[in-house]
């Protein structure tokens, strides 16, 4: 099951804003984010990211720098970091790879 309310990446979302928009409590959206997604607020948006990133790396000629403001990001040294966590790869490898595949 997939959350639409985050259709835009790169927008700041915040726990309190998504509570007003809700009209939940900020606790009783964490838990129920938590129940249905099994993930905090903030590492559902951190994965919905790193899923419309990987999207990019593969459909567009972006470098790894204009895809990490385009969704969101400050920091590309964190975005290479988490990436690399949940992916097992960096972006860069990964983008090579698809390189590599597609030259074939």
């Amino acid at each position: 099951m997939k959350c639409t309310y985050f259709k835009r990446p790169e927008k700041d979302y915040s726990l309190e804003d998504l509570s007003l928009k809700s009209g939940l409590t900020q606790s009783k959206l964490q838990d129920g984010f938590k129940f249905l997604y099994n993930r905090t607020v903030t590492e559902y948006i951190r994965h919905v990211r790193l899923e419309s990133a990987r999207d990019l790396i593969r459909t567009t000629d972006l470098n790894i720098s204009q895809i990490v403001y385009s969704i969101g990001f400050s920091s590309r040294s964190y975005f290479s970091k988490i990436f690399r966590e949940k992916y097992d790869i960096t972006p860069n490898q990964f983008k090579k790879r698809l390189t590599a595949v597609l030259e074939q």
